[in-house]
């Protein structure tokens, strides 16, 4: 079995071909994060026996930001199986454009989002300057985020926005 994948617009199209079939059921696309634990993420059935190569894909449309580690599963009706090799995709973090205001802050920050991300859920971090998590947040439907500073020590915070198509973005506030 040949099996291989590339990115595709933001996800994962995996393909791979068969020599010939016999007794084969199914295969399953399994995907890891870290390249040693795997879970299934779908199902493709043979197209039964025959002699000729046969092209089969799946598309993964949630891949991880980062490395994506795929393996297939062939099963056979008597429900024995073989794994193939690890195939390896990095999704390259994309970095956002956003503008976050007034910085420094005095009481309040804005982040404004762009318009093609305002209905995409939006997962935001705060970090102080000691590398601790000061606030953790998650938006969808809005064009502007408005965060209190009110009870934050002064210093520089990193505020960092992630999405669920991979895009990220990253900036340093000061507050006052």
């Amino acid at each position: 079995k040949d099996f291989y994948g590339r990115e595709k617009n933001n996800q994962i199209q995996l393909n791979w071909i068969t020599s010939s079939e016999y007794n084969n059921d199914y295969f399953t696309i399994e995907k890891s994060q870290d390249g040693i634990n795997f879970i299934s993420i779908g199902d493709v059935n043979s197209r039964g026996d025959n002699q000729l190569e046969a092209l089969y894909e799946f598309v993964d449309e949630r891949p991880y930001s980062g490395y994506n580690y795929y393996r297939l599963k062939q099963t056979d009706f008597d429900g024995t199986s073989t794994t193939s090799h690890i195939i390896v995709i990095n999704m390259k973090q994309k970095e956002l454009e956003v503008n976050m205001f007034p910085n420094p802050v005095v009481d309040n920050f804005f982040v404004e989002l762009p318009f093609t991300y305002v209905d995409k859920k939006c997962n935001l971090i705060v970090i102080n300057a000691h590398g601790q998590l000061s606030l953790e947040q998650v938006f969808e439907g809005e064009s502007e985020i408005q965060i209190s500073t009110n009870n934050w020590v002064s210093g520089w915070y990193i505020i960092q926005l992630s999405f669920q198509d991979g895009t990220t973005s990253m900036e340093k506030i000061f507050v006052q």
